[in-house]
């Protein structure tokens, strides 16, 4: 019996800018997905996924061996890039520091496959929960495809930390979703003055939120 789910997946803006093709409500889209879960993932130059859990997905299943499945997967897309974008490629570190050995491995759900390192044993199965997002930077691992259901253009406002300073964080609850029917290749932000005085502010599209809706073949 072939089933199909929806997924609500993030792509980020400068993930389009840079290596995306845009794409239009009910294309069929091939994608590389990474769970973002927080604590670092380093959303839109953000730590942490406040605001976001609403749209979070729980995969849970079997975990497989990069190296088991067919193709040179093991292989980094992008080489000399730097650390940007290497979540999925980084072991874990002891406490002095030192990389620990681990295991590259993808966790496969209702259509869904995403990476997950982990150091030995594997376990059979594991459960990985966070915003489904597209990476296409560093490692490779076999790609999701689906149906594109909605798109919408996610605004955000970012305040200065403090005035002057020039770093924006989020402001929290500033979020906001317009649906389009097709993904823009370019973004945009604007400098707005809520007050005369005070820190700068700015609201700027981060990305696109898409409902996509994937084929099940589990029994």
């Amino acid at each position: 019996m072939t089933l199909r789910g929806v997924w609500k997946v993030l792509y980020a803006d400068w993930q389009m800018e840079c290596c995306g093709t845009p794409f239009a409500v009910g294309d069929e889209v091939t994608w590389p997905l990474l769970v973002l879960s927080g604590g670092g993932d380093g959303l839109y130059g953000m730590d942490g996924m406040d605001g976001w859990q609403e749209d979070f997905s729980e995969i849970e299943g079997p975990v497989v061996a990069l190296d088991s499945l067919p193709g040179d997967w093991l292989a980094d897309d992008i080489e000399d890039e730097g650390d940007e974008g290497d979540e999925a490629d980084e072991g874990d570190k002891d406490d002095e520091g030192d990389e620990e050995p681990w295991e590259a491995s993808v966790v496969r759900a209702h259509g869904v496959t995403v990476p997950w390192n982990h150091a030995p044993p594997r376990p059979a199965r594991t459960a990985l929960r966070g915003l489904l997002s597209v990476e296409r930077h560093g490692g490779r691992w076999p790609d999701t495809v689906g149906r594109v259901r909605t798109i919408h253009v996610v605004t955000q406002g970012f305040a200065e930390t403090t005035e002057g300073s020039g770093t924006y964080a989020p402001v929290p609850g500033e979020r906001w979703l317009r649906p389009v029917e097709l993904c823009p290749k370019w973004f945009h932000g604007e400098h707005l003055s809520r007050t005369s005085q005070g820190p700068g502010y700015r609201r700027a599209e981060t990305g696109v939120l898409v409902e996509l809706e994937v084929r099940d073949d589990e029994d």
